[in-house]
């Protein structure tokens, strides 16, 4: 059990992948981890990254979608536990019933010709996978945790509100 979240993050730098760590990503605001991110960006691409900011990480974020990655298997960084690996936006089409259409706009939803029970919406989609240690994390407290990024990521609004 550790008292900080470290989080690492990996960075394509002019040597290869980086994976530096953001300590005490707990008590931080977005603000903060934004420009502690630019920062550790910035060293990277400079080579001047310390051994103090590779260590004591404990759950890794990678993302290849900013080079354009669609799917990924994410492998955990000794000694963590867990990694997320995020793809690139793509376009998806979601089957929805009439009875699943309340939050949605009418207008986003388009019927099946001679059918007002089954239609499709077009929207973005993301993909991430998640690689967990069984022998250290329940794979339900995982799925949980997937939830809630879901939930986040659709509505970032929440992100700011806590």
């Amino acid at each position: 059990v550790k008292r900080d979240h470290n989080i690492s993050v990996a960075i394509d730098g002019p040597d290869g992948l980086v994976v530096p760590n953001i300590k005490q990503v707990q008590y931080k605001s977005v603000r903060e981890l934004h420009h502690e991110l630019v920062s550790l960006r910035d060293k990277a691409n400079n080579k001047k990254l310390a051994i103090s900011d590779y260590s004591n990480g404990t759950f890794s974020i990678s993302n290849i979608g900013n080079i354009g990655g669609k799917q990924l298997g994410p492998v955990i960084l000794p000694p963590q536990v867990c990694i997320i690996g995020i793809s690139r936006m793509i376009d998806t089409v979601k089957i929805v019933h009439k009875n699943d259409t309340e939050e949605l706009n009418s207008s986003e939803v388009h019927y099946f010709e001679g059918s007002k029970e089954k239609g499709v919406v077009f929207h973005k989609s993301i993909n991430f996978c998640i690689s967990a240690d069984h022998r250290v994390i329940d794979g339900a407290y995982v799925a949980r945790f997937s939830q809630k990024l879901r939930s986040l990521i659709e509505n970032p609004i929440k992100i700011l509100l806590g």
